[in-house]
């Protein structure tokens, strides 16, 4: 699913980060679309083999997808805990999550997104406080990947204060 920059397992990982069975996020896309779509029982092999892998989901249920999940595909899902070993291996998830990230919109091109968005007539000061939100997201993610960095550099690792 590389074309559509949102990975079955990123699906999965929304999913299961928000406790929810497959059948339940087949009735939040019936839900959430304003067409109708096929029977809960239809939708959920569609959403297995999306989460296999087998296949993307086509534009109409990746955006149904992003109504239910507003954050996929620019955020980490929800954490689950119960997911990882051990916080180090947590810890490891979120760096490679923050690492991903850092490979979204660099601030120059959301200064030209910016610009762009002003020329073709958008409200400047709407623009510039999804700039300002921008920013101020990217801050806290480069803290973020820093308070990581140290937590789980060698000597100071997350998962050492348990074992003594």
């Amino acid at each position: 699913m590389p074309e559509t920059g949102i990975t079955g397992e990123a699906l999965r990982q929304w999913r299961l980060g928000c406790s929810l069975s497959v059948r339940q996020m087949a009735v939040l896309l019936q839900e959430h679309s304003h067409d109708p779509l096929p029977p809960a029982k239809n939708l959920m092999l569609n959403i297995n083999a999306w989460e296999r892998g087998d296949h993307a989901p086509n534009e109409a249920y990746r955006l149904l997808y992003r109504q239910v999940f507003p954050g996929l595909g620019h955020m980490p899902p929800p954490a689950r805990i119960a997911m990882y070993a051990s916080p180090v291996d947590a810890a490891e998830a979120a760096k490679a999550v923050l690492a991903d990230l850092a490979k979204t919109f660099t601030p120059a091109e959301v200064e030209w997104l910016a610009a762009r968005k002003i020329a073709a007539g958008s409200d400047p000061a709407r623009v510039w406080a999804l700039q300002e939100t921008y920013r101020d997201l990217r801050k806290k993610a480069d803290d973020t990947a820093a308070l990581l960095a140290a937590l789980t550099s060698e000597g100071g690792r997350a998962g050492d204060a348990r074992a003594g």
